[in-house]
Protein backbone atom coordinates (compact mmCIF):
# COMPACT_ATOMS: atom_id res chain seq x y z
CA UNK A 1 0.00 0.00 0.00
CA UNK A 2 1.11 3.44 -0.87
CA UNK A 3 1.44 5.98 1.27
CA UNK A 4 -0.13 9.33 2.06
CA UNK A 5 1.96 12.33 0.07
CA UNK A 6 3.82 9.65 -1.94
CA UNK A 7 5.34 10.02 -5.42
CA UNK A 8 3.91 7.34 -7.84
CA UNK A 9 4.05 6.94 -11.55
CA UNK A 10 0.76 5.73 -13.29
CA UNK A 11 0.86 4.40 -17.00
CA UNK A 12 -0.33 6.49 -19.38
CA UNK A 13 -1.10 9.11 -16.72
CA UNK A 14 2.67 10.25 -16.02
CA UNK A 15 3.98 11.07 -12.32
CA UNK A 16 1.85 11.99 -9.74
CA UNK A 17 1.15 11.99 -5.82
CA UNK A 18 -1.04 10.30 -3.44
CA UNK A 19 -3.15 13.20 -2.31
CA UNK A 20 -5.45 10.94 -0.14
CA UNK A 21 -6.75 7.39 0.50
CA UNK A 22 -10.17 7.59 1.08
CA UNK A 23 -13.10 5.34 1.66
CA UNK A 24 -15.81 5.51 -0.99
CA UNK A 25 -19.46 4.24 -1.69
CA UNK A 26 -19.89 4.28 -5.69
CA UNK A 27 -23.01 2.22 -6.69
CA UNK A 28 -23.79 0.61 -3.03
CA UNK A 29 -20.25 -0.63 -2.58
CA UNK A 30 -17.60 0.70 -0.30
CA UNK A 31 -13.85 0.93 -1.50
CA UNK A 32 -10.66 2.54 -0.55
CA UNK A 33 -9.41 4.51 -3.25
CA UNK A 34 -5.75 6.52 -3.76
CA UNK A 35 -6.91 10.00 -4.96
CA UNK A 36 -3.68 11.22 -6.91
CA UNK A 37 -2.91 14.11 -8.56
CA UNK A 38 -0.33 14.41 -11.87
CA UNK A 39 2.15 16.97 -11.91
CA UNK A 40 1.79 17.98 -15.46
CA UNK A 41 -1.90 18.67 -16.01
CA UNK A 42 -2.82 18.76 -12.57
CA UNK A 43 -5.50 15.98 -13.13
CA UNK A 44 -6.87 14.39 -9.65
CA UNK A 45 -8.12 10.41 -10.47
CA UNK A 46 -9.52 7.80 -7.95
CA UNK A 47 -8.23 4.54 -8.17
CA UNK A 48 -9.24 1.81 -6.00
CA UNK A 49 -6.34 0.25 -3.64
CA UNK A 50 -7.48 -2.98 -4.77
CA UNK A 51 -6.59 -2.07 -8.31
CA UNK A 52 -3.30 -0.28 -8.08
CA UNK A 53 -0.98 -3.62 -8.68
CA UNK A 54 -3.38 -4.16 -11.88
CA UNK A 55 -2.91 -0.84 -13.19
CA UNK A 56 0.64 -1.10 -12.92
CA UNK A 57 0.82 2.17 -10.19
CA UNK A 58 4.29 2.15 -8.97
CA UNK A 59 6.38 4.22 -6.76
CA UNK A 60 9.21 6.53 -8.54
CA UNK A 61 12.35 4.85 -9.84
CA UNK A 62 15.37 5.84 -7.55
CA UNK A 63 18.40 7.73 -8.50
CA UNK A 64 20.55 4.63 -9.93
CA UNK A 65 17.90 3.61 -11.55
CA UNK A 66 17.49 6.85 -13.44
CA UNK A 67 21.16 6.99 -14.62
CA UNK A 68 20.69 3.62 -15.95
CA UNK A 69 17.57 5.18 -18.26
CA UNK A 70 19.79 7.41 -19.27
CA UNK A 71 22.87 4.67 -20.16
CA UNK A 72 20.30 3.03 -21.47
CA UNK A 73 19.39 5.89 -23.85
CA UNK A 74 22.72 6.40 -25.40
CA UNK A 75 23.27 2.72 -26.61
CA UNK A 76 22.58 1.88 -30.04
CA UNK A 77 19.02 1.05 -31.14
CA UNK A 78 18.73 -2.57 -31.93
CA UNK A 79 14.67 -2.89 -31.08
CA UNK A 80 11.96 -4.96 -33.54
CA UNK A 81 10.80 -2.92 -36.35
CA UNK A 82 7.95 -3.32 -37.62
CA UNK A 83 6.24 -2.53 -41.40
CA UNK A 84 3.01 -1.95 -40.64
CA UNK A 85 2.28 0.83 -38.82
CA UNK A 86 -0.62 -0.22 -36.59
CA UNK A 87 1.20 -3.39 -35.46
CA UNK A 88 4.43 -0.77 -33.99
CA UNK A 89 1.59 1.56 -32.39
CA UNK A 90 0.15 -1.35 -30.57
CA UNK A 91 3.65 -2.90 -29.61
CA UNK A 92 4.81 0.73 -28.36
CA UNK A 93 1.59 1.09 -26.51
CA UNK A 94 1.99 -1.85 -24.90
CA UNK A 95 5.41 -0.86 -23.71
CA UNK A 96 3.43 2.36 -22.30
CA UNK A 97 1.11 0.51 -20.18
CA UNK A 98 3.53 -1.88 -18.79
CA UNK A 99 4.76 1.10 -17.18
CA UNK A 100 8.14 0.15 -16.64
CA UNK A 101 10.22 2.93 -17.45
CA UNK A 102 12.79 1.11 -19.35
CA UNK A 103 9.82 -0.27 -21.87
CA UNK A 104 9.09 3.59 -22.20
CA UNK A 105 12.40 4.89 -22.71
CA UNK A 106 12.57 2.10 -25.80
CA UNK A 107 9.66 3.65 -26.77
CA UNK A 108 10.81 6.73 -27.22
CA UNK A 109 14.46 5.77 -27.98
CA UNK A 110 12.49 4.00 -31.23
CA UNK A 111 10.52 6.78 -32.39
CA UNK A 112 13.16 9.02 -31.91
CA UNK A 113 14.86 6.89 -34.56
CA UNK A 114 11.93 6.68 -36.65
CA UNK A 115 11.66 9.99 -36.59
CA UNK A 116 14.63 11.48 -37.95
CA UNK A 117 14.45 8.31 -40.65
CA UNK A 118 11.40 8.03 -41.89
CA UNK A 119 8.75 10.61 -40.21
CA UNK A 120 6.42 9.63 -37.89
CA UNK A 121 2.26 9.09 -38.89
CA UNK A 122 0.11 11.34 -36.70
CA UNK A 123 -0.90 8.53 -34.13
CA UNK A 124 3.02 7.88 -33.51
CA UNK A 125 3.91 11.99 -33.43
CA UNK A 126 1.09 11.66 -30.22
CA UNK A 127 2.77 8.65 -28.91
CA UNK A 128 6.02 9.98 -29.04
CA UNK A 129 5.13 13.10 -27.40
CA UNK A 130 3.37 10.49 -24.43
CA UNK A 131 6.72 8.35 -24.08
CA UNK A 132 8.44 11.73 -23.73
CA UNK A 133 6.40 13.41 -21.56
CA UNK A 134 6.10 10.33 -19.17
CA UNK A 135 10.05 9.85 -18.95
CA UNK A 136 10.64 13.17 -18.78
CA UNK A 137 8.80 13.86 -15.77
CA UNK A 138 9.74 10.84 -14.10
CA UNK A 139 13.75 11.93 -14.26
CA UNK A 140 13.01 15.48 -13.89
CA UNK A 141 11.20 14.42 -10.65
CA UNK A 142 14.33 11.89 -8.99
CA UNK A 143 16.43 14.04 -10.19
CA UNK A 144 15.19 17.05 -9.34
CA UNK A 145 15.77 19.22 -11.84
CA UNK A 146 13.41 21.27 -14.58
CA UNK A 147 11.63 19.36 -17.65
CA UNK A 148 13.37 21.43 -19.81
CA UNK A 149 16.63 20.80 -18.28
CA UNK A 150 16.06 16.83 -18.15
CA UNK A 151 14.81 17.05 -22.10
CA UNK A 152 18.41 18.08 -22.86
CA UNK A 153 20.18 15.23 -20.51
CA UNK A 154 17.84 12.86 -22.67
CA UNK A 155 18.68 14.06 -26.21
CA UNK A 156 21.90 14.48 -25.00
CA UNK A 157 22.26 10.66 -24.56
CA UNK A 158 20.64 9.69 -27.57
CA UNK A 159 22.83 11.90 -29.82
CA UNK A 160 25.61 10.25 -28.91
Amino acid sequence: MFKLGEMISYPMYGVGRIEAIEEKEIRGKVDTYYVLCFRSEGERVMLPVRRAEAANLRPLIDLETAREVLEFLGTDHNEREFANWNRRYRFHLDKLKSGDIFEVASVFKSLCVRKKSRGLSSGERVMFDSARGFLTDELAAVFGRTSDETMERIMACIEQ
